[in-house]
């Protein structure tokens, strides 16, 4: 399985989100609202137990 790592950061009504790999390749980046459900589904086909996997 691909190393992934993944940060949030915060800000009063919206985050940017992002996720690198071992070489700190960006492999996802976006600037969501603070709401729970936006950000999980965002984020769920990164998800290591989702169909939808990223390319190697």
């Amino acid at each position: 399985m691909r190393q992934l790592y993944a940060g949030i950061y915060l800000h009063s009504n919206n985050n940017h989100s992002g996720i690198l790999d071992k070489e700190y390749t960006r492999i996802y980046h976006r600037r969501l609202p603070n709401r729970r459900d936006v950000i999980l589904a965002e984020l769920e086909p990164c998800s290591p137990t989702s169909i939808f996997h990223l390319p190697d």
